[in-house]
């Protein structure tokens, strides 16, 4: 299953998203999409809860753009949590900075679900620092991301006033 968030007043950075996902041949896949397109900025961990447990669930967030390979790679991979890095606006003087720990495009393996409670795991009500919060779960549980390499973000540092604006930082 693929799980994608659409979050109005985002639209600039989720065209290639969206037209990624309209040419990916799920035929080929089997892949069942969940997506939705919602104006609630908290809406992303509730999807999360509600699909949890089901099928492996791979994560691809609204301005990522993966390839085929990407996704095949996740698919593929026998490892419970897999992940691609992605850049990140820091501050219009610092530029970007390399996140190896988020969940842009992440995949966690239905094993993992099985034995992870997705309320421990989704420690929260808002997507703001939902990174963060994973990860402190894993951390405290020694599980570690297999890292896949670096995924396309549209994410640019001319974003971060808006994002300010729309209190999505």
């Amino acid at each position: 299953m693929i799980l994608t968030v659409f979050v109005k007043g985002y639209e600039k950075r989720e065209m290639e998203t969206m037209k990624f996902l309209l040419m990916l041949p799920t035929c080929k896949y089997h892949i069942n999409f969940i997506t939705a397109e919602t104006d609630d900025l908290n809406a992303y961990p509730q999807f999360v809860k509600d699909n949890w447990n089901k099928e492996d669930l791979i994560m691809l967030e609204h301005d990522i753009v993966p390839t085929q390979e990407q996704i095949d790679a996740l698919l593929n991979c026998n490892y419970d949590l897999c992940n691609y890095s992605y850049y990140i606006p820091i501050s219009a003087n610092n530029g970007y900075g390399l996140l190896d720990t988020g969940l842009g495009l992440a995949k966690f393996s239905l094993n993992f679900q099985r034995n992870n409670n997705v309320n421990e795991v989704f420690n929260t009500n808002t997507f703001i620092n939902i990174d963060a919060k994973v990860n402190e779960y894993l951390n405290a549980h020694n599980y570690k991301w297999h890292n896949h390499g670096i995924v396309k973000h549209n994410h640019k540092v001319e974003d971060l006033v808006e994002d300010y604006k729309l209190k999505s930082f």
